[in-house]
């Protein structure tokens, strides 16, 4: 009998080490769900630029649960390619930040930093098939001797005399370095998908075309506007420098802060705005002829948040997101000045009186080579006809409804609004 008891009891102690073991590698309340929401919010993190000098990269990175807490994990820098150009140095003693040492050279480097989600000892996370939890980010180191490209001289490029984007493009398109010599000023529309910083206040992420057609474009990245937000269809006047940024997804044109001048909207007015997507997307797209609309960006239109559903109301409209299956919880959101994701397999329903159309304004941006505006190509729905132009998605009815369901969505997508013509 006590050989028994005494069975029992080291069972019931096994049994209980485990569990305390697999606790402590989870850290608890990180699941494999929120481990893959953490390595996405890792991913969509924008590492340099292109940079010549040290700098930092989060320590740490964080994530909303369906109860609302955040959820902190640890990143492991290391560098995985590019010689001895750039050094992972110290953590900062808030322990936020970890600072990337970069050593300039007699030759131009181009090299990969990895982030790698980790526990409190340094050990690594893993997927469900093994794999580490890591994201690549490439940078490059310009050659000691490199001070940038030349600015055509005389009045062009001056606030009273702005260069055209298809200028600035030639320009950047001819130099023999990063950036430009001198801080320029450009005029064009506002393109593209307009995203608020959530790091810097009044500051904003859009492209500069010379026409709204235009294919032809300029990234502004994270320009200051302190007086107005811009949006889609806005003229404007940007100040910085132009930039060739070049990292291992390839070489874009660009206008940056650099050396100690700001990248600024110097200029900004609605006289040829189409009406599309004011304030940014930052408030509910305002489609021209639109019914109502709703922003699904952050939580601030939710009113249903569980593993099973989420639930976005404003202005009369409701959107139901309903989980693909058992094995990913349904969580839009990471951040709330980010549009919310809708995962591959989920179904979205959009519920307000006599529809005959609805109009879905996507986040069409590159978030580490990958993007996220694929998800209704090639829906098929009884009644509707579903189309997409890069990240507006357009569903026109055969007759008014009042309720409609998607299928199941062919991958995520991350969607800023919708907007409702009735």
């Amino acid at each position: 009998m006590k050989k028994r008891l005494s069975l029992v009891v080291l069972a019931v102690l096994v049994i209980a080490a485990c569990l305390t073991v697999f606790a402590a590698c989870n850290n608890n309340n990180v699941d494999a769900y929120m481990l893959l929401t953490l390595k996405e919010t890792l991913d969509d993190t924008k590492i340099g630029p292109v940079t010549n000098a040290d700098f930092q990269v989060p320590a740490t990175v964080s994530a909303i649960d369906i109860d609302e807490n955040e959820i902190t994990v640890d990143i492991v820098w290391t560098v995985e390619s590019g010689g001895s150009a750039v050094t992972v140095g110290e953590k900062s003693q808030d322990g936020k930040t970890v600072t990337i040492k970069v050593t300039r050279g007699s030759n131009e480097v181009v090299y990969m930093l990895k982030g790698k989600l980790a526990d409190a000892k340094g050990n690594a996370y893993k997927d469900e098939n093994g794999a580490e939890l890591v994201s690549s980010f490439g940078c490059r180191v310009e050659a000691s001797g490199n001070q940038g490209g030349q600015t055509p001289s005389g009045d062009k490029g001056t606030q009273n005399n702005p260069y055209t984007v298809a200028e600035a493009l030639a320009i950047i398109n001819g130099l023999t370095g990063e950036f430009s010599s001198q801080a320029v000023y450009v005029k064009g529309v506002v393109t593209g998908t307009v995203k608020l910083s959530t790091q810097t206040a009044n500051t904003y992420n859009f492209d500069l075309a010379d026409s709204a057609s235009s294919s032809d474009k300029l990234i502004i990245w994270w320009a200051l506007s302190e007086n107005k937000a811009p949006a889609v269809g806005n003229n404007a006047v940007i100040y910085g420098y132009l930039q060739k940024f070049t990292n291992a997804s390839g070489t874009k044109a660009e206008m940056n802060s650099n050396a100690g001048v700001t990248l600024t909207v110097t200029s900004l007015d609605d006289s040829g705005s189409s009406g599309g997507n004011q304030g940014g997307n930052q408030g509910g797209s305002d489609v021209e002829g639109a019914t109502a609309t709703i922003s699904v960006i952050g939580t601030s239109t939710m009113t249903v948040k569980t593993a099973a559903q989420n639930v976005f109301e404003q202005n009369g409209v409701k959107i139901t997101n309903d989980k693909a299956s058992s094995t990913n919880n349904c969580i839009a959101v990471s951040n709330e000045a980010y549009a919310s994701r809708f995962y591959a397999g989920s179904t979205i329903k959009i519920e307000y009186a006599n529809m005959t159309k609805i109009v879905i304004t996507l986040d069409d941006g590159n978030y580490n080579g990958k993007t996220y505006v694929a998800g209704f190509d090639g829906m098929d729905v009884s009644g509707a006809t579903i189309t997409r132009d890069g990240a507006t998605v357009t569903i026109v009815f055969d007759s008014p409804v009042s309720v409609f369901q998607t299928t199941g969505l062919a991958s995520q997508v991350r969607i800023y609004s919708f907007a409702i013509f009735c």
